[in-house]
């Protein structure tokens, strides 16, 4: 069963954040969605507004609320931002995303708005044309996370994820391993 436009009512929950609505300029209220289960701000004209921007579980919006076109721009700068992080190994993903965004905050002119969810459209296509010369020139955006770590070689290949060390102190304690579980199953007879 549906519910009413007047039932969602129930589900806004009062914040101290003024949000925006960026496609008519109305505020937006913090409401419930039960399909996905998460806090989202909505447009306060809602059904005539239908716009809707991302909140973290305390209410705090996340980033800032942008047109349509705004939200392309920002999908196709995850589209290459993304990319260069999720590349790497598992172990090494939050590390490489870290230092993706610190480069960006080291090239970028306002070190506010280098998170990707706070930027408009222009800032959005600036971030691209810097990422892609920086790509063609051959800068690593991820620094020398590679030569810091030597098992990252390793780790890399996926047929071979650990290093010799890590492969030797493996075998020897599955060789361990065996020995006592013999010597345990012998005590017991």
């Amino acid at each position: 069963m549906r519910r009413s436009h007047a039932q969602f009512r129930s589900d806004v929950r009062p914040t101290e954040h003024a949000v925006t609505c960026a496609e008519c300029g109305s505020p937006m209220v913090l409401r419930w969605t039960g399909k996905f289960q998460r806090w989202f701000y909505g447009c306060s004209r809602f059904p005539e507004c239908k716009a809707c921007h991302g909140a973290h579980p305390n209410g705090e919006p996340l980033g800032t609320p942008t047109d349509e076109d705004g939200k392309l721009w920002r999908r196709k700068a995850h589209a290459v931002i993304d990319p260069i992080w999720k590349s790497l190994p598992q172990r090494w993903r939050s590390k490489g995303r870290g230092r993706v965004y610190k480069w960006l905050a080291d090239q970028w002119p306002d070190k506010k708005t280098v998170h990707i969810a706070g930027m408009d459209a222009a800032q959005c296509q600036e971030l691209i044309a810097l990422v892609e010369r920086a790509q063609a020139a051959g800068v690593s955006l991820i620094g020398d996370l590679e030569t810091r770590d030597p098992d990252f070689p390793y780790i890399q290949a996926a047929s071979n994820k650990y290093s010799p060390a890590q492969q030797e102190a493996r075998r020897r304690r599955r060789k361990n391993q065996r020995r006592n579980k013999r010597l345990r199953k012998e005590d017991a007879q």
